[in-house]
């Protein structure tokens, strides 16, 4: 008798075991077949939500750019990337941002309300200064770009926007060639220098170019060697049309007034020796001392506060002492703030 109780308790208990088994693979059968419906169908309110609730240090929003959506678009899911997870997004680009200073990048789709085969995608890098930003911007330039007014430094192609404005550079990819989604993506870069970028810090240089008679688009930079010189450094510069000759002004941050004093006399001392250049007179007091004729082109080179600045190789004498003159003030302007 003790023994076929024993029995059965036995043949009870691996009943018993066999039922606990087969739940427990039934219920690792069913996570997996969450996971695997789940990357298929992610809750954007979540991802929306959690957009929303991440602010900088300063109360300025950094993800969720649902605001900047252009009308008859509707905002996707924001997702944001940093130092460890930027090559997720943009593997193989990854290295250029993060050796300049990047911070992080956002990212977010916008679909054509009815039309989920037309929408555009918003990157916005925080490069952590309007330098670094410019820096991208110089290197990632296409140059089939049509230039654009949405900020100074802005352009589009057939089927993308890039622009940086303050410590954002920003790029808006398109799912095709259409002038009406394009538009939406001009909208959309106009809407996010109005709402994110407007404090966003710049660059002190570029505000300092005159503005009239500017050649939209041209500003540049230099990390060093500007004009063969290999003292200047972090150099800016930008073109203007001035009645129909051309004139490229630039400006160097020499760090202080003693410095830029002795930087210019070593550029002007270069170019006497390296283009046979020799000072002449100019009609203008406020340059006395800053004209060297090169042989048919003239440089303009002086020094205001912290600032080396001049015109480079201008044909025209007139119209480049009339730009050094306004970038002359300018400098002087900023240099009482």
């Amino acid at each position: 008798m003790k023994t076929g109780v024993k029995m059965r308790s036995n043949a009870k208990t691996a009943r018993l075991e066999t039922l606990i088994s087969v739940l427990l693979l039934c219920a690792v059968a069913l996570v997996l077949a969450g996971v695997y419906f789940k990357q298929f169908h992610y809750d954007k309110l979540y991802f929306q939500a959690e957009a929303a609730n991440a602010h900088s240090s300063h109360g300025e929003v950094q993800v969720g750019l649902e605001k900047i959506a252009p009308a008859g678009f509707t905002a996707g899911g924001a997702q944001v990337f940093g130092n460890e997870t930027l090559y997720e997004k943009i593997d193989g680009k990854a290295d250029l941002y993060l050796e300049s200073g990047f911070k992080k990048m956002t990212c977010q789709m916008f679909t054509k309300a009815g039309k989920e085969d037309t929408w555009f995608e918003f990157y916005a890098y925080d490069m952590g200064t309007g330098l670094n930003a410019f820096a991208v911007y110089g290197v990632q330039r296409r140059p089939e770009g049509q230039v654009l007014d949405v900020s100074e430094l802005a352009y589009r192609t057939a089927d993308a926007v890039f622009f940086c404005k303050g410590k954002y550079y920003c790029e808006v990819m398109s799912s095709g060639l259409d002038e009406q989604l394009a538009g939406a993506m001009v909208e959309a870069a106009r809407n996010f220098v109005k709402d994110f970028a407007g404090q966003a810090g710049g660059i002190p240089q570029i505000e300092m170019f005159p503005k009239q008679q500017l050649v939209t688009g041209s500003y540049k930079y230099y990390i060093s060697e500007a004009y063969g010189f290999d003292r200047f450094k972090n150099t800016f510069s930008a073109r203007y049309d001035v009645d129909g000759a051309g004139v490229t002004a630039f400006i160097v941050d020499a760090g202080d007034g003693m410095q830029a004093q002795k930087l210019a006399g070593e550029y002007k001392q270069f170019i006497i020796e390296n283009a046979q250049g020799q000072e002449v007179e100019s009609n203008n007091t406020l340059l006395k001392g800053a004209v060297l004729d090169l042989g048919g082109f003239y440089e303009i080179v002086f020094a205001k506060g912290k600032y080396v600045a001049g015109v480079h190789e201008t044909q025209d004498k007139a119209a480049g002492e009339k730009i050094a003159e306004e970038l002359l003030k300018k400098i002087q302007i900023a240099n009482s703030k």
